[in-house]
């Protein structure tokens, strides 16, 4: 299998900026892309080195809004859809956590949010990766909100609990107490500062 990506002896290597992909390369495109068509959610394989993109599907097309012309022969962070290499770096490192979330900038700064499944493909002169793509970003926004219901429920509490350590302040220096009595309950809950006059 390894055949399919492996540079011809006399193909000259590959330079830094290279758009160009070689004759093996365009022949192992052409591959990825038949099997990709079969495939229903957005595919791709790019070299591991620089992010070259050697092979799309149609779903990846339409999911980051570039055609497959403008694509091939690019790398991602050309296309944008890293904002830098330190950005790809950041998914390379975790490229084997299937659970995190990764922001890709889309056609036009479209920010979209997606799982990315990550496969290394090594050959005998280089490695490729092989990904799927899947948008959450609907669940992404649902996680951002339940994280900031979380903090403002948190924040919420803590001034609650400022205002009950200051109203048993008030009640130890003035030397009084109260008593609630919930409707419908029998159970009468002291305050600290009854207790204090009265004891346990």
């Amino acid at each position: 299998m390894s055949s399919w990506l492996t540079k011809p002896d006399n193909e000259k290597p590959d330079r830094p900026g290279e758009r160009g992909t070689g004759s093996a390369a365009i022949k192992s495109a052409s591959f990825f892309e038949e099997v990709f068509a079969l495939v229903p959610v957005a595919c791709g394989v790019s070299r591991l080195s620089d992010g070259l993109i050697l092979a799309v599907n149609d779903e990846w097309c339409a999911l980051v809004g570039i055609p497959r012309s403008q694509a091939l022969g690019s790398t991602t962070t050309q296309l944008g859809l890293w904002r830098d290499d330190e950005q790809r770096s950041v998914y390379l490192t975790h490229r084997d956590d299937a659970s995190r979330i990764h922001a890709l900038r889309a056609s036009g700064g479209m920010r979209k949010m997606v799982r990315i499944q990550t496969r290394v493909l090594r050959t005998p002169d280089r490695e490729w990766l092989v990904t799927s793509l899947t948008e959450v970003s609907e669940e992404a926004a649902v996680r951002t909100d339940l994280q900031r219901a979380l903090e403002e429920l948190s924040s919420a509490n803590l001034a609650l609990r400022s205002r009950i350590e200051l109203h048993d302040e008030i009640e130890r220096l003035a030397q009084v107490g109260a008593w609630t009595n919930e409707a419908g309950k029998n159970e009468v809950t002291w305050s600290e500062g009854l207790y204090a006059i009265t004891g346990r």
